[in-house]
């Protein structure tokens, strides 16, 4: 699937340090006359996409995993979660957030 015109105000965003284990949320905002979405994917389980028809935001609950064992000393991780818009027209736009999990 070719990524399209994005029907978003931004498609990538940054949403500083979070808790491992602690649910965060992550919105990304329409921009007005979105088509008519047809489903939503996520890059991985911890993240958790909805779309909001009332608000038009796609709304992203995020739990990030544990700090893995050879990063402990380190005392964090950088990760980027990806979120794959398909419309009904068959355009896609992908949504990007990254984090440093503490």
């Amino acid at each position: 699937m070719e990524v399209t015109k994005t029907w978003f105000t931004y498609d990538f965003k940054d949403v500083g340090e979070v808790i491992a284990g602690k649910q965060v949320l992550v919105k990304f905002y329409a921009k007005e006359g979105i088509p008519k979405i047809k489903s939503l994917a996520a890059s991985c389980g911890c993240s958790k996409p909805t779309y909001d028809k009332k608000s038009e935001e796609i709304k992203i609950l995020y739990k990030p995993n544990p700090i893995p064992t050879h990063l402990l000393s380190q005392g964090y991780y950088t990760t980027k979660k990806t979120v794959t818009v398909v419309f009904e027209s068959g355009e896609v736009n992908k949504l990007v957030f990254k984090s440093k999990v503490v």
